[in-house]
């Protein structure tokens, strides 16, 4: 592992550990990452659409989209 990968699973750990709601999207508006807190309530509050499949729920995506273009 190098040492930039070494300190992106440091703060992937410790978003974790705090309980923190984090989403990394790519460029493109793909999830990238979503911390395990913002995948508990995306599951919650949005149903069965999960950041686990790289997409975040509509509702959201159509929000970004309204704010970014």
């Amino acid at each position: 592992m190098t040492a930039a990968g070494a300190q992106v699973a440091g703060i992937v750990d410790g978003v974790d550990l705090l309980d923190r709601g984090l989403v990394l999207l790519t460029p493109t508006g793909r999830v990238e990452w979503a911390s395990a807190l913002a995948r508990r309530w995306f599951a919650s509050y949005f149903g069965t659409e999960r950041a686990d499949d790289g997409c975040l729920p509509s509702p959201i995506a159509r929000w970004l989209d309204w704010h970014t273009h």
